[in-house]
């Protein structure tokens, strides 16, 4: 646990296969980069949640797969639970049509194993609707404890539903 690297394990999550794992040694196979992971955000942000967790920016991308979100969450006190993520892509109207609550990478690496100061890169995918008309979307995340549905508080929130609302994109 000591040695572990988020950004290492997001590194592995895309562009390996785990082809061997036995008595604690993990054995993977590369085949090239699928997924160049950024290492710093493309977006710089600087959205507090509680006194916990601060989103110190985002990158994202389209691709065949959907909306692919590279989110950089600061850790800035221990989270005693474990959090969920969630992204949600709103139409004009409110109204959600896409999705995703995650565990962070994967669910390999809870929040309750987060380490004071260290920056967790998180890679999360959005389909989208193979109909999804072209116009503008609001794009929000935040955490929430999976048991009770409490979301992590927002400060200063301005999305009025205690999400950070990251932007207003425009797909067409």
């Amino acid at each position: 646990d000591s040695q572990f690297h988020a950004d290492w394990k997001l590194v592995m999550r895309y562009n390996t296969a785990k082809v061997w794992d036995q008595d604690g040694v993990m054995v993977f196979r590369g085949e090239g980069l699928a997924y160049n992971v950024p290492t710093e955000p493309d977006i710089p942000r600087n959205d507090q949640l509680d006194d916990s967790v601060k989103l110190a920016g985002y990158s994202r991308k389209i691709s065949p797969e959907g909306l692919r979100l590279t989110l950089f969450w600061q850790v800035l006190a221990h989270l005693p639970s474990d959090y969920t993520t969630f992204v949600h892509i709103r139409d004009q109207a409110g109204k959600t049509v896409a999705q995703v609550d995650a565990q962070p990478l994967a669910g390999e690496y809870p929040t309750s194993r987060w380490r004071v100061g260290e920056t967790v890169i998180d890679g999360i995918v959005v389909p989208l609707p193979a109909k999804l008309p072209a116009g503008t979307y609001r794009l929000l995340v935040g955490l929430y404890r999976w048991d009770t549905l409490e979301r992590l508080p927002v400060m200063n929130d301005t999305s009025g539903e205690n999400a950070i609302e990251l932007e207003r994109m425009t797909l067409q």
